[in-house]
């Protein structure tokens, strides 16, 4: 690899105010800042609107002095007065003052400075100069011509077998011009100065070792030979100023023109923006010693320039989608729980703009390679594609993920917004068409291209995602549909329940002979409505028909569950199990048939009423344990539900389950042996009271009449008592026959219980009130006597006998005492 030399930012600055740099230099190390010398030039973006002239000749023959008159340049140049030596050392660049030439001042041949090395780094310079100049300049004396070593023969055999060495490979076989520059020519024409240069070349020429292909070919069709003669700059300045002139106007001519010295088939093909590079790797090739290929050297230079062309128009084009990332990743921070607000800030036409840029892109590539080897440009062209369409299909990708994504946020919380309903079947289906509808028409909207060539691009892309969100989305749909069907079904599973349990009750209070057989058609019934409903919810709710026997399926274990814990909730509790128990107990022994309450008489057979009774309320806790129930459905259920393959669900359910374990009814028929006793006892008091009221002699009633005649005569003379004793006792023989005197009484005794201890206080302290009344005579006001300052004792001797109340002496009686004696008085009464 080539050593690279790079000035400080000071040293450039005075080669750029100088308006030359220093290509190579004398270590042969290439100089790095050659690209930004071109840029600042105004040289870089002149395309292929160029040219590249070099001179070389002998050391001190005024090479650099020629280029000045002819370019403007600003080479350095030999100061005679003090001698002569090397001025220009390694290769040196500069610009034409007011043409796009650039302008190559070599090395001079010959040198002193260099020595022995002067060979090398001379066949090294011109090797480099054939490679990239248009002309090649050699500057030589007018009477050298027709010397060897003079007229630098040798370094013309390199030349020649150098530009063969070059180009041999290049089928365009692009001339280069050579023009030979006599300088301080007098008397022989030059014509025949030309004459002898041009022999000269061809018998080197013909010594060469050639291809087989360029075997029979002559110089000059590798060579266009020009020369122009120059006179003595000093002694003839004025002739010397003109034919300068003459030359420099050739030089400025257009490449059409007939005397131009660039004619357009001479071209490199090299653009300015890829000189650098392309000379770069020329010098880097000749100075390791390898063959240079100019061919191959284009190539390379193709490939670079295609290379630093692609990176730049792909960065141009990444910036813009750097900023669509943006606004990307700004959305999904800010509008994860808005869809609206998403749907209104994203891109729009994102497909048609990318794929624009991307053709901007393209079209610029286009424009900076056109003057590149063709195949490797288109290559380069098609690396360039793929890397920004992939980029452009991640970005596009990506605002259709960010859709998806709070498309299916969107989607979740309105469907869990309707599965939340209290009635979530209601419009089910109808609502999730809507919300998918909604989704999918953003999703479609932000998707469409409009240019046939991007949607062409991104099919694959939008084709991927709309299937994983159609995927997704009936995932999401498919659960929120389950769970609306479970809470549906649950729904009515509990209505079901309830109904039962009401049911349940119902017959319980009816105190049916066979309680669950009572329950069955009732509750096929409401099973059959419950059924119906459900399947027109799953209707709207849009179940297929395989999913809704497997629902129905589910449902009817649900229903033998639900109707157990039903059953078992309501008979949980003992006492309301005792409740039903001691009702039916009760309705059939003290009530008739009819429902009539008992009256027990001394002829009414207790015994077998009891036992019956009891039999009756055993059979009743025996088909309480275990529930035995047998749902059959109508045979038109079928086709009111619009089920097919739905027979086998039709078939009669049995429903049976054990209530009460063999413990637990073993401890209800203890209460309620303890209850049936209590009740018998009862019912056997009470035959016998009455078998006792009917044994009363009729003296006694008699003897009754004789001793209450008065009161009778009293009661019969007092309206009053008469009516209050003609409602008075119709209500008590009422209760007597009834046998509820007992619970009367015990009314009026609780009553007691809690008035009674109120009155004996309210007594007492009436009582208490009465005798300090007593004890104090009237007239005397105790108030006035505390009140009242201390008092002669004569005075309080006088009003003791008075009253016959001894006061104490009145010095006891301060005021705090007389205060809490009023108190204790008052809270007495």
């Amino acid at each position: 690899m080539a050593r690279v030399e790079s000035l400080t930012t000071e040293d450039y600055r005075q080669s750029l105010e100088n308006g030359f740099i220093q290509l190579v230099n004398y270590e042969e190390e290439f100089n790095s800042q050659v690209s930004q010398f071109i840029r600042d030039v105004g040289l870089y973006n002149a395309d292929l609107d160029y040219h590249v002239v070099a001179v070389m000749g002998c050391q001190s023959s005024g090479k650099s002095t020629l280029l000045n008159l002819l370019f403007g340049t600003q080479f350095r140049t030999m100061d005679a007065n003090t001698g002569r030596y090397q001025v220009t050392q390694g290769i040196w660049l500069s610009k034409d003052k007011d043409f796009p030439i650039l302008v190559l001042d070599l090395e001079g041949t010959d040198s002193r400075e260099r020595g022995e090395e002067a060979a090398s780094f001379e066949r090294k310079s011109t090797l480099f100069a054939l490679a990239v100049a248009d002309v090649l300049i050699v500057n030589m004396w007018a009477q050298d011509v027709g010397r060897y070593v003079a007229a630098n023969l040798a370094l013309l055999r390199t030349v020649l077998e150098l530009n063969l060495q070059l180009f041999q490979n290049d089928r365009e076989h692009r001339k280069t011009k050579l023009l030979f520059v006599l300088r301080d020519h007098v008397e022989t024409s030059l014509d025949l100065l030309a004459k002898t240069i041009r022999t000269d070349l061809e018998e080197t020429w013909k010594g060469l070792q050639k291809p087989s292909q360029f075997e029979n070919s002559t110089v000059e069709n590798f060579f266009e030979l020009r020369f122009v003669s120059l006179p003595h700059m000093v002694l003839k300045p004025e002739e010397f100023k003109a034919a300068v002139t003459d030359l420099k106007n050739q030089f400025h001519k257009k490449g059409n023109s007939p005397d131009s010295m660039f004619p357009e088939s001479y071209r490199r093909l090299v653009a300015a923006d890829g000189f650098t590079t392309y000379a770069n790797n020329i010098w880097e090739t000749i100075r390791s010693n390898k063959e240079v290929d100019i061919p191959s050297q284009r190539e390379m230079l193709a490939t670079v320039r295609c290379e630093e062309i692609a990176d730049e128009v792909y960065w141009n084009a990444h910036h813009k989608f750097q900023e669509w990332n943006e606004i990307l990743d700004m959305l999904k921070r800010n509008s994860k729980d808005n869809f609206e607000h998403l749907k209104e800030k994203l891109i729009h036409d994102l497909g048609d703009q990318s794929w624009q840029v991307m053709m901007e892109a393209i079209d610029a590539y286009n424009n900076g390679t056109k003057r590149y080897i063709s195949n490797v440009s288109e290559a380069k062209k098609v690396k360039l594609q793929e890397r920004m369409e992939a980029e452009a299909k991640e970005l596009y990708l990506r605002q259709l993920s960010l859709v998806e994504e709070h498309g299916l946020l969107f989607l979740e919380k309105e469907l869990e917004h309707l599965a939340s309903r209290a009635t979530p079947w209601l419009n089910f289906q109808t609502q999730v068409s809507k919300l998918l509808e909604k989704v999918w028409k953003t999703l479609r909207d932000i998707a469409s291209c409009s240019l046939e060539d991007a949607k062409l691009l991104f099919k694959e892309v939008r084709q991927f995602k709309e299937e994983e969100f159609e995927q997704r989305e009936q995932k999401l749909v498919e659960r929120v549909r389950r769970n609306v069907v479970d809470k549906t079904t649950q729904l009515f599973v509990e209505k079901t329940g309830a109904k039962f349990r009401n049911l349940f009750i119902a017959t319980l209070e009816n105190n049916p002979q066979d309680i669950w057989q009572s329950l069955n058609r009732p509750l096929s019934s409401t099973i059959s409505e419950s059924l119906k409903e459900l399947s027109t919810c799953l209707n709207e709710i849009c179940v297929d028909e395989d999913v809704k026997i497997s629902i129905f399926r589910n449902t009817m274990e649900k229903f033998k569950e639900e109707i157990e814990l039903r059953a078992k909730d309501l008979l949980s509790s003992n006492s309301v199990t005792m409740s039903y128990l001691c009702r039916k107990f009760d309705s059939c022994f003290r009530k008739d048939s009819r429902g009539v309450p008992r009256v027990w008489k001394p002829g009414d057979d207790l015994d077998s009423l009891y036992l019956d009774a009891k039999q009756e309320t055993q059979s009743l806790l025996m088909t309480l344990s275990e529930a035995k129930l047998i749902i059959t459905f109508e045979e038109n259920l079928r086709e009111e539900m619009a089920i097919e393959n739905f027979s086998e669900l039709l078939d009669s359910l049995e429903i049976i389950f054990e209530i009460f374990s063999v413990e637990r009814r073993n401890a209800l028929e203890e209460k309620l042996e303890d209850y049936a006793k209590l009740a018998y006892t009862e019912a056997k008091r009470s035959q016998e009271t009455i078998h006792t009221r009917s044994q009363i002699p009729g003296w006694l009633y008699v003897a009754l009449f004789v001793l209450g005649f008065n009161e009778m005569k009293m009661v019969l003379r007092n309206p009053l008592l008469l009516l209050s004793m003609l409602l008075i006792l119709p209500v008590l023989y009422i209760l007597v026959q009834a046998n509820l005197h007992h619970m009367l009484l015990s009314m009026i005794l609780s009553k007691m219980e809690q008035y009674l201890p109120e009155s004996f206080n309210l007594l007492q302290r009436r009582m208490h009130s009465a005798a300090f009344m007593e004890t104090t005579p009237s007239g005397i006001n105790l108030q006035s006597s505390f009140d009242s300052p201390i008092p002669n004792r004569i005075r309080g001797n006088e009003t003791a006998k008075t009253t016959g109340i001894r006061l104490r002496k009145p010095n006891h009686f301060s005021e705090d005492t007389v205060t809490r004696r009023r108190r204790n008085s008052a809270g007495s009464e």
